[in-house]
């Protein structure tokens, strides 16, 4: 078989089993399946058969399709690992809950004609029971999401309680979330207040691997912690500095009481915000064309996010272009302004907006060029977050050429949001491999960010139970990104870009390979193709 064949049944498997990748196909799902051991152990047994099928590729055939193989090998090795892995995750989580079931529901079922919608909502319903399943699967392991975290995922399951039912018109779904309530008070009476993954039987294990996965590097936690504690205190130092200038304290001690006295940093409604993140958008747009050579059609907003969803959700995402809302979006988190720092706006917007997600997901999705794996799988949020992310990330310092950090507050602002992802680097790792606390790690966040106890409290919890390791691909997909830049200095930047985004999402290894073509001797390609 070719690499394109074994991507098309791995691309068919996946429209069967995910319900979302065959919406964004443009396809009625044939089935949302339950999540329980069999389906977890089919799918791992799957992917270890198209593995051994991408093996068998003759390496010259291989080398044609390098970039769709390198996707392929990634998530293929990541789904061969799902059964073993699958009891460590806690679906019951805010950020677990919201992939799982709020986007099923409100983007693949609810969008559906009546007939499809009362077929799918059935399957949806026993997705929903199955979760109950789950958690009393996890109980007999001793995994158990950890007293801290209950508070979130309570109020989570509470409002899609309330939600679900009335948007899928089922009161089959309403029986279904009450089931997973009632698990979750039965798990909430056994659990215990330690965090972490190395809390769990098999937990160190487990987590080792999904550094490696998150970050699509060959790296030990240790390593990371070392990194982002040396890190953290060089951006402290520039930080001083730009605070100097500002008038600000000389030392961090009194930064959050003359931050909280800067009126100017705080809106006083979502519209506010919303207006803060546009105009900074129009402030970098002018350097787009300069900098990339080819950019998405899909237009681009800021929306806030549904108030149900704001109390277990620290800062907002970011929303894809589908047929149902053809423009991408950053939803923010709109509740809670006089505790929400404007500080980091136009870092945060670039981030999520452009040059950042919006910029790479659309112009991804749009790639006539790339197969559908590469289009819509590896653009998950879920499956590329050192490349995604890192993108984001590379994307927001941009920002220091176009000028958008000329003012001194900005300029603090992104200092401020780069340290704030640098600082997962040792507090994912300390709290996941059990050598901290959740009080030590609030302690290192409080000294090293400038987010109030609130959000220090949801990120926290965040890393050690809802989604561990996947906040270490921020800084760590920052830091390839970044080398792969300065090892191609010298070449024209638009091609650096478009080496860089022109596959789509891919391991940071092989983003650097392409980056590294066009400054190797010999055929460079073709780095100013224009992908449209």
């Amino acid at each position: 078989m070719t690499v394109r064949q074994i991507a098309d049944s791995y691309w068919a498997q996946l429209k069967r089993s995910e319900p979302y990748y065959a919406a964004r196909a443009g396809e009625a799902p044939e089935a949302i399946e339950p999540v329980d051991e069999p389906a977890e152990q089919a799918r791992a047994e799957a992917a270890r058969n198209l593995l051994a099928q991408l093996d068998a590729v003759p390496s010259e055939d291989a080398s044609a399709d390098a970039d769709l193989a390198a996707v392929l090998r990634h998530l293929l090795i990541a789904d061969a690992q799902r059964a073993d892995q699958m009891w460590h995750v806690h679906l019951i989580a805010p950020y677990q809950t919201h992939w799982a079931f709020r986007l099923i529901a409100e983007n693949v079922v609810a969008p559906q004609p009546a007939r499809e919608r009362a077929r799918l909502t059935d399957g949806f319903t026993e997705r929903i029971r199955s979760l109950a399943g789950v958690l009393r699967g996890q109980r007999a392991r001793g995994i158990i999401l950890p007293r801290p975290a209950y508070a979130g995922a309570r109020a989570t399951w509470q409002g899609l309680h309330t939600e679900l039912p009335a948007l899928l018109a089922s009161p089959a779904v309403e029986a279904a979330t009450a089931d997973v309530l009632a698990e979750l008070d039965e798990a909430e009476a056994a659990a215990g207040h330690q965090v972490g993954v190395a809390a769990q039987p098999g937990g160190e294990e487990v987590y080792r691997a999904w550094v490696r996965r998150e970050t699509t590097l060959p790296v030990e936690p240790e390593q990371l912690h070392r990194s982002g504690l040396e890190q953290c205190a060089e951006l402290t130092e520039r930080m001083a500095e730009i605070r100097a200038r500002l008038g600000g304290p000389r030392d961090e001690s009194g930064v959050r009481a003359w931050l909280r006295s800067q009126s100017h940093l705080y809106a006083k409604r979502p519209e506010d915000v919303a207006a803060t993140y546009r105009k900074h958008l129009a402030h970098i747009e002018p350097s787009l064309q300069s900098l990339f050579r080819t950019l998405p059609r899909a237009h681009y907003d800021v929306r806030r996010l549904d108030p149900v969803a704001e109390g277990s959700m620290t800062f907002g995402y970011y929303q894809p272009p589908a047929p149902e809302e053809p423009q991408g979006l950053y939803r923010f988190n709109g509740s809670s302004l006089a505790e929400r720092s404007l500080l980091t706006a136009a870092a945060l917007i670039l981030h999520e907006l452009v040059p950042g997600h919006h910029l790479h997901l659309a112009g991804q999705a749009e790639n006539p060029g790339l197969h559908p794996v590469q289009r819509h799988v590896s653009a998950s949020p879920m499956a590329f977050a050192a490349f995604s992310e890192g993108w984001a990330e590379y994307a927001s310092d941009l920002g220091w050429a176009a000028g958008v950090y000329d003012d001194d507050w900005d300029a603090y602002g992104r200092l401020a949001h780069e340290r704030f992802v640098t600082q997962r680097l040792v507090v994912d790792t300390a709290l996941n491999l059990g050598w901290w606390d959740l009080p030590q790690a609030r302690t290192f966040m409080q000294e090293n960010t400038l987010d109030s106890d609130v959000q220090i409290a949801s990120e926290t919890v965040r890393y050690a139970t809802d989604l561990p390791a996947q906040a270490l691909a921020y800084r760590a997909g920052y830091l390839g990104f970044r080398q792969a830049a300065r090892s191609a200095a010298g070449a024209d930047l638009r091609d650096i870009h478009e080496a860089m985004l022109g596959a789509g999402a891919v391991p940071l290894p092989h983003m650097q390979q392409r980056v590294g073509r066009l400054t190797a001797p010999g055929p460079a390609g073709t780095p100013g193709e224009d992908r449209t």
